[in-house]
């Protein structure tokens, strides 16, 4: 420190009362830590960010004890801007009622969210060979036929369930002319209803 603050030594010198110096470091490799610390070092003010990135690397949880040197020393991880308190911990009667009143609103939120979502939302369950009509994407009619969409049908069919995949999805039995994949999400199934008066009804003639 003495020889840098006499100019005496090139390997060191002083910025605003701190020791800088040039040479080879090893970075642990946190997330994109070395990817910003270079950024900073090539296009920016490095001594005008040095704050910053200490704050940055002292947030970093080590996969040895499983926390940050700022927690290990404070006991806790500090608020940071895109850091949101889930509970509250604390004394402050106001502060719990705040927080309360906080969570009650975003739970009402969700509550009139998926109230909405349930109109819209339709069970449905198929067995094997029952007959089901499709609703195809825009990209799946190319390689069927060149024509405008306006002219598209809503749904194909009529194609025969094969099997369940997974729990939301089923494998249809597709014709050769339909070159895409044969499992679907419910939601782009439609059953299909025999016309018991007259079965040959809509059909094309």
């Amino acid at each position: 420190m003495k020889l840098a603050n006499k100019g005496k030594t090139r390997r060191f010198w002083l910025d605003e009362g701190v020791l800088l110096t040039t040479g080879d470091y090893q970075v642990p490799k946190y997330e994109n830590l070395r990817k910003e610390i270079i950024k900073e070092c090539y296009n920016s003010d490095w001594v005008s960010h040095r704050d910053v990135a200490q704050f940055s690397f002292n947030l970093q949880r080590s996969e040895a004890t499983g926390k940050s040197p700022f927690e290990i020393v404070m006991e806790q991880q500090p608020m940071t801007p895109d850091a949101i308190a889930l509970t509250y911990g604390g004394k402050s009667p106001t502060a719990h009622k705040l927080s309360g009143e906080t969570r009650a609103c975003l739970n009402k939120a969700v509550w009139k969210i998926k109230k909405w979502a349930d109109t819209r939302r339709r069970h449905l369950e198929f067995n094997e060979g029952d007959l089901v009509l499709i609703k195809l994407l825009p990209q799946q009619f190319k390689s069927l036929r060149k024509i405008h969409k306006g002219l598209v049908r809503k749904y194909e069919g009529l194609f025969p369930i094969i099997k369940q995949v997974g729990k939301v999805s089923y494998q249809v039995q597709l014709p050769p002319r339909l070159k895409i994949h044969p499992v679907f999400h419910v939601s782009f199934l439609k059953p299909y209803h025999t016309d018991m008066e007259d079965p040959s009804r809509g059909e094309s003639k």
